[in-house]
């Protein structure tokens, strides 16, 4: 925190809630205070000098549920320092939230008197939910009261918001929150998806687009009516170019990247970069139609994966819309690693 009581944020790695101390991080579904230095001093009334010092650690850790639309948010707090006429402090937090939200439990702890080297811990909860079809940008507050007891506990308050926001919504089944600053990232590893990973590969490696990747995300498209006329133009009768299933294929389907469920997607298949990717001798090869060699400037792909491998990508990104909630416009990446 800085000399005001102000929090700072570092954005997080995926799937990571470690922070530096001193520095919130965030993921998707998470985020947390590390170590942060608290300190209270006291002076001389009559002389104005500091006659004593009192230091607490503070950290937090926090999982906003994406089924639902509550949360806890625990705290510890531990006395690191106490100097002079400074021999124990009076710890006090209380927290409250902005927009559609409320404070099941606001109050960590109460009011505690600790002495160097001991700990309280223990958690406040909040609750959000928006009307049926909104979205509301939760932002978490802070008010800290360390105190020399006896001392008057309004002279010492630290106040601070979390330095991210929590949104939560209605748009989606029920209520969910997550942390959206942080994208949704869709997790299609080459190893589980075969086939149909390694379209989307193609695509993100050799056409121009790079379409998925952290430089150049993908949309949500919310409306399944504009799905299956993606899909149709792409990969059905509205396709300047049928595709045409291969025997060597076991239940050959086409599997479209940009996927259909988002606003990326929809062009005409004839304009795709069309490949057949074959797992052979301990490797991913692709093959091309003859007369038909991609210039790498297509916008978009079509590929040649049996049935199964194309439905299990397809239910994998349905529910990841679901799990990482997803809303309608909003960016994600994709990852084909592993």
């Amino acid at each position: 925190m800085d000399a005001d009581g102000r929090a700072v944020v570092e954005r997080a790695v995926a799937g990571a809630c470690s922070a530096q101390p001193g520095y919130y991080r965030a993921d998707r579904h998470s985020y947390c205070l590390s170590d942060a230095r608290i300190t209270y001093t006291l002076y001389d009334p009559g002389s104005g000098a500091v006659t004593g010092v009192g230091e607490i650690s503070l950290s937090s850790y926090a999982e906003p549920d994406a089924g639902s639309g509550w949360w806890n948010e625990s705290f510890t707090a531990t006395v690191t320092k106490t100097e002079g006429h400074v021999s124990s402090l009076a710890v006090n937090l209380t927290a409250s939230c902005t927009n559609a939200c409320a404070m099941i439990n606001p109050d960590a702890w109460g009011t505690k008197v600790l002495v160097l080297g001991q700990s309280i811990s223990s958690h406040v909860t909040y609750s959000s939910s928006p009307a049926s079809g909104t979205v509301t940008m939760v932002t978490p507050q802070y008010s800290l009261k360390l105190y020399q007891p006896g001392d008057t506990p309004g002279d010492w308050d630290h106040n601070w918001p979390l330095p991210l926001k929590v949104r939560c919504d209605a748009e989606l089944s029920g209520y969910g929150c997550v942390i959206s600053q942080v994208r949704a990232l869709l997790d299609l590893p080459l190893s589980q998806y075969g086939e149909a990973a390694a379209t989307y590969w193609y695509a993100q490696v050799a056409l121009a687009d790079h379409w998925g990747a952290p430089d150049s995300p993908l949309t949500r498209n919310k409306d399944e009516a504009a799905h299956k006329a993606n899909r149709y133009r792409t990969c059905e009768g509205g396709s300047s170019i049928p595709f045409y299933p291969q025997d060597d294929i076991e239940d050959d389907s086409c599997d479209e990247y940009p996927f259909a469920g988002a606003f990326e997607g929809g062009t005409d298949g004839g304009l795709c970069a069309e490949i057949l990717p074959k797992f052979e001798q301990g490797g991913w090869k692709l093959y091309y139609f003859a007369g038909r060699q991609p210039t790498g400037n297509e916008p978009c792909v079509r590929g040649h994966v049996p049935l199964a491998k194309n439905e299990k990508a397809g239910g994998k990104y349905g529910n990841f819309v679901k799990a990482e909630r997803v809303l309608d416009t909003e960016k994600f990446t994709v990852s084909l690693e592993g």
